[in-house]
């Protein structure tokens, strides 16, 4: 019987001695790499990012109220509140016995201005995190006792859904006053903003019935609204608009719009039309059939936010008011005084459009530039950010919970982040024309990479079909919206407006029409997925990791 002995080979020297040097080469390149880290973060560029972002005490202090807020949100067991306040207490005595007992200048000092840090900041998100649990709980009370007949204002149309009209009104008297409800109505009146009705209301539903739709909970809830239901009026008191302007302003500017919209519906526009150009400047789509329609083609089209009224909105209108400015010799030469001009028609179009808190948002930054402009200072991003957010949360700590504030603030912070080298990628463009062009491109390119897992976690659903229409779309929009409130401006002095200029409404809105309608039919252009906020968490969380490993390549190149 034959059997072989197995043999057990020792590597040779040189292949030991290389597998050492190249472990020993992985720890130094690891080590270097730790150093260049450490290096960027304490005066590198790193270092640069924090000390704009973090050291910047309304940014900080927008970081510790979303904290508090999230934390009330996602954690509103009451032992969460206990450990922030044995936490902010525990670092303020550890301050005060290092101020007792020090054994040293620098690092004591260090410590203790460390210690009260923490304490500050665990309180202030205590005091934020009760701050919006009680706004919640006024929100949504474990019963709501309304009276048979209610009198109250009528804040907002919502146009009609089904056969009944849906209205935002405001409760004036009872012991609920200042509520805002959400009813649908069948009836012949027609009240106009402002004004006062006695109600009488049927099958209220309050936000806690609502537990097995969070998504329209959480959307009620950041519109203020405390109940839905339905009402009849008993009787109808109009109030006069002069009126409004002293105890209303944003409900005379509401109606005002109302007015504008019926001056609108004399022009006999078609029915696509009149609701496409009436939302792109007005910010008013109905729940109609038309509304809905034209939503569903814009959002298929990749292109949603045309119809929302918001910071491009407002971008278009100021932009086209500077062109003509700059032409004016007069203000060429008195800048800021074209600054003010710029503000004061921002701020009309924000009024006219009822006030949309993207708007508001978009005006408010834009104060905060010109402003720091004419007072001779460098405009800080980190301020421009978080002073409106601030402003925002305090006001409606709600508004926390809408899809829109989370989708305005990430595409600021990734047009920031991406276009400049987006648009640099294709290298010195001579043609001014094309340079335009691929500018649009570029702005439309860069807002993409945070917000498509935000839209794919808030609505299950993005389109890629922004690649085609993106920039058609965008260059008829920038058109039609001045040209539009042109047609606005003279309709309100009375004025007539000529059929070839409507005719070439109709065009131009048929066209966006078939642009809208020419991609949304390839079905692998529709992503349908819904991502979990875990998903969501961890997609930002590779994100930033990705950003910092790109800093830290750059500065490597620089300094190796």
């Amino acid at each position: 019987m034959s059997f072989r002995i197995p043999i057990l080979r020792q590597p040779s020297t040189a292949s030991r001695s290389y597998r050492v040097r190249s472990v020993t080469l992985d720890g130094r390149r690891l080590q270097r790499y730790i150093n260049l880290a450490r290096y960027s973060w304490r005066q590198g560029s790193l270092a640069t990012s924090r000390n704009r972002w973090l050291r910047s005490p309304l940014f900080l202090f927008l970081l510790i109220v979303l904290a508090g807020y999230a934390s009330a949100r996602m954690f509103p067991q009451g032992w969460v509140s206990f450990a922030l306040t044995i936490l902010g207490g525990t670092c303020f005595v550890l301050a005060l016995l290092q101020r007792i007992h020090r054994v040293g200048e620098l690092i004591p000092i260090l410590l203790r201005s460390r210690l009260l840090v923490a304490s500050i900041c665990a309180l202030l998100c205590l005091a934020s995190r009760l701050y919006y649990q009680e706004t919640e709980r006024t929100l949504m009370p474990p019963s709501l006792s309304l009276e048979q007949e209610e009198k109250a204002v009528l804040l907002q149309r919502l146009g009609t859904a089904t056969e009944r009209e849906g209205w935002d009104v405001q409760l004036v008297s009872g012991t609920h006053q200042g509520k805002t409800l959400r009813l649908y109505t069948q009836t012949h009146l027609h009240p106009s903003i402002g004004d006062t009705l006695i109600l009488s209301l049927e099958r209220l539903r309050p936000l806690t019935s609502y537990s097995n739709q969070p998504s329209y909970q959480s959307y009620l809830l950041s519109q203020g609204i405390v109940a839905t239901g339905r009402t009849s009026i008993l009787s109808l008191h109009p109030t006069r608009t002069s009126k409004l302007l002293f105890s209303h302003p944003s409900l005379f500017f509401l109606r005002y719009r109302e007015l504008l919209l019926q001056h609108v519906h004399e022009l006999r526009l078609s029915p696509y039309a009149e609701t496409l150009l009436v939302g792109i400047t007005l910010g008013y789509i109905p729940r109609d059939d038309a509304g809905k329609q034209l939503r569903s083609e814009f959002t298929s089209g990749g292109v949603a936010h045309l119809l929302a009224v918001s910071g491009f909105h407002l971008a278009v209108v100021v932009g086209a008011i500077g062109y003509i400015l700059s032409h004016l010799p007069g203000i060429r030469r008195r800048q800021r005084l074209g600054w003010v001009i710029l503000l004061l028609c921002a701020w009309c179009f924000t009024l006219v459009t009822g006030c949309a808190i993207p708007t508001v948002r978009a005006a408010a930054m834009l104060s905060l530039y010109y402003g720091a402009r004419m007072l001779g200072r460098p405009a800080s991003l980190p301020e421009i950010i978080a002073l409106p957010a601030l402003f925002q949360l305090l006001l409606n700590p709600m508004s926390i919970l809408s899809a829109s504030m989370p989708l305005t603030y990430l595409a600021i912070l990734s047009i920031h982040l991406f276009y400049r080298p987006i648009y640099l990628s294709v290298g010195k463009i001579r043609s001014k024309l094309i340079g335009t062009l691929w500018g649009i491109l570029a702005l439309t390119l860069s807002v993409q990479p945070l917000l498509l897992p935000l839209s794919l976690y808030h609505f299950g659903y993005s389109s890629l079909s922004f690649l085609f229409t993106a920039l058609p779309l965008t260059l008829l929009a920038s058109l039609l919206i001045p040209t539009f409130l042109i047609v606005l401006l003279l309709l309100a002095l009375g004025l007539s407006i000529a059929q070839p200029c409507l005719t070439l409404l109709e065009w131009a809105t048929q066209m966006m029409h078939s642009l809208a309608n020419a991609y949304s039919s390839l079905p692998f252009l529709q992503i349908h997925y819904t991502l979990t906020l875990p998903q969501l968490l961890l997609i930002y969380t590779l994100f930033v990791l990705g950003l910092i490993a790109l800093r830290l390549h750059r500065e490597k190149q620089k300094t190796w």
